[in-house]
């Protein structure tokens, strides 16, 4: 049972770092589309495709800050709730087995124990490289 669920938990932690990777590049995609005829213009002009991206880029990376935020929030509200205390009793009670043989300790589990810092720069970093992703694909 717990290699399911630790193969499970790595399943949702991976489709939960591709969706919001797809979500910016997808946004940024729009952006673009709808600023194609500004952007003809800035080539005609001779702008470098650099100076073109780095809007764009900087726009994912707000994004990525916003949506970091957003999580984080989300992350706080379900300590106040009390989720934790009911995740970490699940855990304790179905997991750990105290025997004679061998005594486990209970587990613990916080939301704000986590490095708040990781978040945001996971979220920079997937707003950064969706956008790319984007400008490079469709700003050719």
């Amino acid at each position: 049972l717990i290699p399911m669920i630790i193969g499970l938990a790595v399943l949702i932690i991976g489709v939960s770092l591709i969706i919001p990777f797809f979500i910016v590049s997808n946004t940024i995609r729009l952006i673009i589309h709808s600023k194609r005829h500004i952007l003809s213009t800035l080539r005609l002009l001779g702008e470098k495709d650099f100076f073109i991206k780095l809007p764009f880029i900087l726009q994912g990376a707000w994004q990525g800050l916003i949506g970091s935020f957003v999580s984080v929030m989300c992350m706080f509200m379900l300590d106040l709730i009390g989720v934790n205390i009911a995740i970490y009793n699940f855990i304790n009670k179905t997991f750990v087995i105290d025997t004679a043989f061998s005594i486990s300790s209970d587990i613990n589990f916080n939301f704000m124990d986590q490095s708040l810092i990781f978040f945001f720069i996971l979220g920079i970093f997937l707003g950064v490289f969706g956008s790319i992703r984007s400008c490079s694909k469709y700003l050719k």
